[in-house]
């Protein structure tokens, strides 16, 4: 069950349309986050459930990937420019979670640090995956030693 809701998640993104739909983005980030959860209850010193008063530290991290999952389908413009029409995209796509300011943002929330190792670990699974494919990280077969 989702921690956070759509208009806290809808505040942390500039110019949002509202009328998209956020539910999907919200039951990914909830899930990632019931990971951390599991992970961290299994930890003797359950660090998630000590960051903030009355354990609001799981729900943050996931408004904050929640907004990360958002944007990266909906991706938002770093740039734009009216003449001639032009603008660039945000993000790099091989960067996983640090690619946007939600997901260094949920990383940085993230006391255990599990999030950003993922990120990390999922990186570097890309990499193989394209070096595996002579560069291709858009092939649908993978490496069967990820």
């Amino acid at each position: 069950m989702p921690r956070t809701q759509k208009p806290l998640v809808q505040a942390l993104i500039e110019n949002v349309d509202c009328s998209l739909p956020m539910d999907g983005f919200i039951a990914t980030a909830s899930g990632l986050v019931d990971w951390l959860v599991t992970k961290d209850a299994a930890d003797s010193n359950a660090q998630l459930q000590q960051g903030t008063a009355q354990g609001q530290l799981p729900e943050l991290i996931e408004r904050w990937l929640a907004a990360h999952f958002f944007t990266q389908f909906y991706t938002q413009y770093q740039q734009k420019t009216t003449g001639r029409a032009g603008g660039t995209k945000q993000g790099q796509t091989t960067m996983v979670f640090m690619n946007s300011p939600w997901g260094q943002q949920a990383c940085g929330l993230d006391v255990t640090g599990r999030l950003a190792q993922r990120s990390k670990d999922a990186e570097l699974g890309l990499r193989r995956v394209a070096s595996v494919h002579g560069g291709n990280s858009n092939s649908c077969s993978t490496d069967s030693r990820t």
